[in-house]
């Protein structure tokens, strides 16, 4: 990922203009930028600028959090204590407690200053990139940080090729899409994508870290206890370790049993609200789970329509703008998302599992 943001190809130059990743919560996104993406940002010689927006929420606005961290850095930053070294006499014209206030300094002069004094990258990380909609304040810094954007990486004089990287991850995938795809969002047609799930060389990187390897699980038990739990590797940590305390068991199975109880315990927290919803909400949900991935594609067609009709005991066809009202409070409330227009999917694709195997059993 470091290199799709600094040394991009030619199918990767839009990342210049944003990276948006979305992936359900606890599959390692932010453990991934903090300890692998990061230090590997920096080796490189870029400044990296982290918030985490889902730690400050409830605390302080989303806004005052970036733009406070903002001037942490400039104040505090030993890389830029260090350009005073490497770049004598050359100095910011401007203190950091200016930063975003209507009497000081602009987020687009900082970023550009920075940039062209010190001829380096800059990429700025806001996980929960979300939580910045939630007033007019965080609205205004997403439109802020958008101008500083393009005044750093469309100036005409470049020989450098340093840029302003944008990165913003999220588990609400419904709002990160439409932040990416609604032509009245600031960061309108940045780049965004799936976090990438872990996988075999996670599994064998954990299992390499444990002294006492006498109660591993085989590889296929691992990871069939790894996809059940939704690649999350906190609960698959924790199981791998409970394991070790029970005496002489069939270590596969049980491992397996353990993952697909602590699976069904985790999709508890996003199947409730679902389950204590209206009938029709629950129809809606059951077909998007059966579409799996691909997102379910008929929900306004006049046979699902009718299908549904019947399923809901009523006399009078359900209107596709009564279900794109259903369509539209599962989506604030992160239950679905859509994958393309009309066509809708699970946020949690491991949780919908869970519910479609509940409903055969009932």
């Amino acid at each position: 990922m470091s290199n799709r943001l600094l040394h991009p190809d030619a199918l990767q130059l839009t990342s210049r203009d944003g990276l948006f990743l979305t992936g359900v919560r606890r599959i390692g996104k932010t453990t991934f930028i903090r300890r692998d993406l990061i230090p590997q940002l920096e080796k490189e010689n870029a400044l990296v600028i982290y918030i985490d927006l889902w730690e400050n929420r409830g605390s302080i606005s989303p806004a005052e959090a970036v733009l406070s961290k903002i001037r942490q850095f400039l104040a505090e930053s030993p890389r830029l204590s260090s350009f005073k070294v490497t770049f004598p006499g050359v100095s910011l014209s401007f203190e950091p407690k200016q930063v975003g206030i209507p009497s000081g300094v602009s987020l687009a002069n900082v970023f550009s200053e920075i940039v062209a004094k010190y001829d380096v990258n800059i990429v700025l990380i806001i996980d929960e990139i979300q939580e910045a909609l939630k007033n007019e304040a965080g609205l205004n810094l997403l439109t802020a940080l958008k101008a500083a954007r393009d005044a750093v990486n469309l100036r005409p004089n470049n020989p450098k090729d340093t840029y302003l990287l944008i990165v913003g991850t999220g588990s609400h995938r419904s709002i990160l899409t439409a932040m990416a795809a609604r032509s009245s969002q600031p960061f309108y047609g940045t780049d965004r994508q799936d976090f990438p799930l872990l996988g075999d060389e996670y599994l064998q990187w954990q299992v390499d870290q444990m002294k006492d390897k006498s109660k591993v699980p085989s590889r296929e038990a691992l990871r069939e206890g790894f996809s059940i739990l939704g690649c999350r590797p906190k609960a698959f940590r924790q199981l791998l370790t409970h394991i070790q305390s029970y005496p002489g068991v069939e270590i596969n199975q049980t491992f397996v049993s353990l993952c697909t109880n602590q699976a069904r315990i985790d999709a508890n927290e996003f199947l409730d609200p679902i389950r204590n919803c209206d009938l029709i909400t629950r129809l809606l949900f059951t077909e998007i789970a059966k579409a799996g991935l691909g997102g379910c594609t008929n929900l306004f067609s006049s046979a699902f329509r009718a299908q549904l009709t019947k399923s809901a005991g009523l006399d009078r066809t359900i209107s596709a703008s009564s279900i794109q009202g259903k369509l539209g409070t599962m989506q604030k409330n992160d239950w679905i998302y859509p994958v393309s227009y009309g066509c809708y999917a699970a946020s949690d694709p491991q949780a919908a599992s869970i519910w479609l195997s509940e409903e055969e059993s009932d």
